[in-house]
């Protein structure tokens, strides 16, 4: 668990360039009242391949947002985490 809402897998260590650091999940969800919330580190490519894939879905900056998961193919999740864990 990280924090009290999110389930994270494996953990990496990260330092800003403001000197900001700190620990995270390599891969994150958190159930949300509004939403299911998908954790992904994704570069732009990535995000305009997947993005489309993901049914009806809001975005932040490392967030994908979606109230229907069912609507999202296990290939396009399992795709979104080896970028991810790729990216970091």
């Amino acid at each position: 668990m990280w924090g009290t809402g999110i389930v994270g897998f494996g953990t990496y260590h990260y330092k800003y360039a403001s000197g900001r650091k700190g620990d995270a999940p390599m891969e994150a969800f958190a159930s949300r009242v509004n939403a299911l919330v998908l954790y992904f580190r994704l570069t732009p490519a990535q995000k305009e391949e997947l993005l489309p894939l993901f049914g009806k879905h809001n975005l932040s900056v490392a967030c994908i947002y979606t109230q229907k998961l069912k609507e999202t193919e296990a290939e396009t999740l399992e795709k979104g985490i080896v970028y991810s864990i790729q990216n970091i």
